[in-house]
């Protein structure tokens, strides 16, 4: 196991992780953020993607061991809330994109 410190939308995390387990299930699994979906499991899919350090990644291998300490990660759930959504939140709305949102990360 080892310790892995994220800002988590916002939010300073400290995990203790298998280093081999994926970033999508730690998201998942210990800060139950469901919006990370795992699709393909092999990177194609992309609903498991996320903003890290303002570039999108496929979660669901990237290993915990290449996470930086202290990387900023942005799921879904952090860039808006139901008072004051993100502007790609409305726009899903206003042209019916939102459907069961398993894809939606990777729009």
């Amino acid at each position: 196991m080892i310790s892995k410190t994220l800002v988590v939308n916002g939010m300073t995390k400290t995990l203790l992780v298998n280093p081999e387990d994926s970033l999508a299930d730690v998201l998942r699994g210990q800060l139950l953020l469901t919006s990370v979906k795992v699709g393909c499991g092999t990177g194609q899919c992309g609903a498991c993607n996320v903003i890290i350090d303002g570039k999108l990644v496929r979660t669901c291998t990237l290993k915990m061991k290449r996470v930086q300490d202290n990387a900023a990660v942005i799921t879904l759930e952090g860039i808006g809330t139901p008072e004051h959504l993100h502007p790609l939140q409305m726009a899903w709305m206003y042209h019916g994109g939102a459907q069961c949102g398993f894809c939606t990360p990777g729009f």
